[in-house]
């Protein structure tokens, strides 16, 4: 709908201040992986593009979010499209 695009922009503009700023927010693929690894992420998000084009990978690090209880939110639309742009598609919000 087009309130949960809302939310997904809003959200995804949040964790992106964040990593910009260094603080509680990191964006592609190196710097997602090694969150993850390092149990520290709160949040993954992940565009549909990404889950599309990088199948397995995805798989992976969603299934490592929901083991380590992280939360995990798949942007479409104008989110999604701003996510490859800026973070190659995954961004994290870290817990600390």
């Amino acid at each position: 709908t087009e309130l949960s695009r809302s939310l997904q922009e809003a959200l995804l503009e949040e964790v992106l201040a964040e990593a910009l700023a260094d603080g509680k927010g990191k964006i592609g693929t190196r710097d997602c992986r090694k969150a993850l690894r390092e149990n520290r992420a709160d949040l993954l998000l992940v565009s549909s593009n990404f889950l599309q084009r990088e199948r397995e990978l995805a798989d992976q690090l969603v299934g490592t979010a929901l083991d380590q209880g992280t939360d995990v939110e798949i942007l479409v639309g104008n989110a999604a499209a701003r996510l490859d742009e800026v973070g190659e598609g995954l961004a994290v919000r870290l817990r600390y």
